[in-house]
């Protein structure tokens, strides 16, 4: 198995077990530990399909990245006005 086949299976192995949290309720979707999950996978998916040429898959991930950061800036733009 080369490096980037073993890159590539962890990042797809950090969205699959956000997921598998979130099915299992040990996330939510609010959940901060979930959006980092989903963006550290999507970003190294994000390089994985870039160094492997798949051009749909480096944008599926970059939009996957968006989301998970929108995600994240929503929930610490929440907690800073609640304080």
């Amino acid at each position: 198995m080369s490096n980037l086949e073993i890159l590539g299976l962890f990042g797809a192995s950090m969205i699959l077990i956000a997921y598998l949290g979130l099915q299992v309720q040990y996330f939510t979707h609010d959940d901060i530990y979930y959006d980092f999950i989903n963006l550290f996978g999507a970003v190294i998916l994000t390089f994985y399909a870039y160094l492997s040429g798949t051009i749909p898959f480096v944008i599926l991930n970059i939009i996957w990245s968006v989301v998970a950061i929108k995600d994240i800036y929503c929930y610490f733009k929440k907690r800073a006005c609640e304080k």
